[in-house]
């Protein structure tokens, strides 16, 4: 199966001089907690979550309307294509630890989003044209590696 047969064409997004107020108000509005950063081209050049926004307004002393996405996002960025084999988005999923992957075109312009949360519910439903045909022991695997803090697990391996 291709990752264009799983993800989501209607991609939320944000720039990189918006304010987290605004990027906040998106993610409030459509319901979700990953925004990409584009610049003016559709290019991904970072992505925000829920998480960066919140520590982000919390340390710093302004307000969200005053702190541009920029100073919160993360601009390591791993994606990948919509004709890529949806085990090998798995895999990078599972090496980067992350449950969302924007999707690109050859140009970096964002096509959509791929997501763990909508590979596990596609898994196993048969009769349906979004049955993933990655085995549960991949998707499984992908969540571990994500779920599998750094610090948890120095913690326990004592």
């Amino acid at each position: 199966m291709k990752v264009g047969e799983l993800m989501k064409h209607e991609a939320s997004r944000t720039r990189a001089d918006a304010t987290l107020r605004e990027a906040g108000r998106i993610m409030a509005e459509v319901g979700c907690g990953f925004l990409p950063v584009v610049d003016a081209h559709q290019r991904v050049v970072g992505v925000i979550t829920d998480r960066d926004l919140a520590m982000t307004v919390t340390t710093a002393d302004q307000r969200p309307a005053s702190i541009a996405v920029e100073n919160a996002m993360t601009r390591e960025i791993h994606v990948t294509r919509s004709n890529e084999d949806l085990s090998r988005a798995l895999r990078r999923m599972a090496e980067a630890r992350v449950r969302r992957l924007p999707v690109v075109d050859t140009e970096g312009r964002l096509e959509g989003i791929l997501s763990l949360d909508d590979v596990i519910l596609a898994t196993g439903s048969h009769g349906t044209a979004r049955f993933a045909e990655a085995p549960a022991e991949e998707v499984l695997g992908a969540l571990k590696a994500i779920c599998n803090h750094p610090v948890l697990a120095l913690e326990l391996n004592r």
